[in-house]
């Protein structure tokens, strides 16, 4: 996920910023400038984009003006939609989000562009990315068999996957030298967080062993479980659509399996014995979460990195990868792609000068381009000091913080899914006198271990299969949710209604659905 989180002071990189002969597709076009027209969604946090430092940094570059349209977030999506229905378009949408279905009906429809012949002879940068990276390929590969978009790529594995971050304090105070290697021990070790006064306040009660980010139960914890119950083997995108291959090489729906069932019979457990915060389930506040991570009440969650609970608390939680379940499966599922979204860049039909619109956008795959998007230029943005880049003043001293420092410049640090690929991680971490393991608290190669042998994209609905899809999962969803609270809580047995929650989501139509993901899944096997 992109760093939402507090950014980086300074970033290392060697030499200058554009050193060496710019790409063909990025270098500045001679004659008039030309001049485009993209979308692009509001923030309150930062000037407009028209006064944004890193476009009128880039204009000089590019010989590209651009005219940006903000539109709030709020009315994103009924704004999009009106376009489309109008054919009243941009030139280009800019970090607008698209389903994938979406980008595959517009494409095909024509209102937006094919994109291969352009990106074969105006797209060197990314091109380079996609020989090195095929499945960046495959993600944005319509079924149709044509590109209509450009991704958001993010190379590294533990940027882009979570850890269980456990309260390492605690665990020093009770004793335990050891973090919990499987799903059995991560559960003695909760239950003594919850009984022996684990903060060491003199209150044995106050202690709240498993304690997730506001919303984040299903969406981060389980998730990661989904590995330890032999359901997760495919990573972030399989396990959003609740499928995987099971041992007969078909694919499967997570909760109905039997794998599934174990594991909301082991959160039962975890739930019974009060070890899940109470009011997972009817919700709280993101400020609370931080307020008692502040308060030294925080067990164990589920994140990127420790930082999100606050900088002040991060460094007494210690990351844990993946814990083995009752079966010995311990795979990491929280992972994406390389290629995380992607819908970060469409051109539409009206534009006129396609070729433009590709080189510009084209320059922040190539490392010259990555840099610039998250540092800018030397002298303007960021000093050399020893060597190395280091933010000016301005963004390093500015009141909201450095990240927000750097977005008042429009610099990519802020909301994420941007039309490029983001720097070097480790460059990123040893300006800060920090390893990757300071900053994770843990291991950084430890993830590697337990990677899936096959991370699967967000398979792309051809025909009618998004329109089938969203009719059958806008049920389905609703009914696992309220059956999942059931369940872990004890007002459903797993015994006696089981079966009969089976059978409700076969009317609700998942044969139907497992029918057209085992069809996704066929051609994205056929295709490599």
């Amino acid at each position: 996920m992109k760093r939402m989180l507090v950014l980086v002071l300074v970033l290392a990189v060697g030499g200058g910023l554009f050193a060496g002969t710019q790409p063909e597709s990025t270098a500045a076009a001679s004659g008039e400038a030309v001049r485009l027209h993209f979308i692009a969604p509001a923030w309150d946090v930062n000037p407009p984009m028209n006064e944004w430092w890193i476009w009128e940094a880039y204009e000089k570059i590019s010989n590209i003006e651009v005219d940006w349209e903000e539109v709030p977030r709020a009315s994103l999506d009924e704004k999009k939609n009106l376009m489309f229905a109008s054919n009243d378009l941009p030139d280009a949408f800019w970090q607008v989000p698209f389903a994938t279905a979406d980008i595959a009906r517009y494409g095909q429809q024509g209102l937006l562009v094919q994109l291969d012949d352009y990106l074969d002879k105006h797209a060197p940068a990314l091109n380079e990315v996609m020989a090195r990276l095929p499945s960046v390929r495959a993600v944005i590969t319509m079924p149709d068999g044509h590109i209509y978009s450009f991704p958001y790529i993010m190379e590294d594995g533990n940027d882009s996957s979570l850890r269980y971050y456990i309260n390492k304090n605690w665990m020093q105070r009770l004793g335990v030298t050891k973090r919990p290697d499987t799903l059995d021990e991560f559960y003695d070790l909760m239950m003594k967080f919850k009984t022996q006064d684990a903060n060491g306040n003199g209150n044995p009660n106050d202690e709240i062993p498993i304690y997730m980010p506001p919303g984040g139960f299903n969406w981060t914890f389980e998730r990661q479980l989904f590995g330890s119950f032999g359901v997760g083997g495919h990573g972030l995108p399989a396990s959003g659509a609740y499928i995987y291959l099971a041992p007969n090489n078909k694919i499967d729906f997570v909760y109905t399996s039997q794998g599934g069932k174990e594991l909301w019979q082991y959160e039962a457990k975890l739930w019974k014995a009060g070890l899940i915060h109470p009011e997972t389930f009817t919700g709280y506040e993101y400020a609370k979460w931080v307020a008692d991570g502040i308060k030294d009440i925080v067990g164990c969650y589920s994140w990127v990195g420790p930082n999100y609970l606050g900088e002040d608390v991060q460094d007494n939680f210690i990351g844990v990868t993946q814990m083995a379940g009752p079966s010995g499966s311990r795979v990491l599922t929280w992972i994406d792609p390389p290629a995380r979204g992607n819908w970060s860049f469409l051109i539409t039909n009206k534009c006129e000068n396609v070729e433009a619109a590709v080189r510009w956008v084209d320059y922040f795959y190539s490392p010259e381009g990555s840099k610039f998007g998250f540092i800018g230029v030397e002298g303007e943005t960021y000093n050399m000091v020893n060597g190395k880049p280091v933010y000016i003043d301005e963004i390093l001293s500015y009141e909201g913080g450095v990240q927000l420092g750097s977005f008042q410049y429009g610099l990519f640090v802020y909301g994420g899914f941007y039309p490029y690929i983001e720097p070097p991680a480790d460059l990123i971490e040893q300006v800060k006198g920090l390893s990757k393991a300071e900053v994770l608290n843990c291991d950084p190669d430890e993830y590697l271990v337990y990677m899936p042998k096959e991370i699967w994209p967000t398979f792309a609905p051809s025909g009618t299969e998004a329109e089938e899809i969203q009719t059958i999962m806008t049920d389905v969803e609703t009914y696992i949710s309220e059956s999942r609270v059931k369940f872990i809580t004890g007002t459903w047995n797993f015994g006696a209604d089981w079966d009969t929650y089976v059978a409700q989501l076969n009317r609700m139509g998942l044969p139907q659905y497992l029918k057209i993901r085992q069809a996704q899944y066929d051609r994205y096997k056929a295709g490599q």
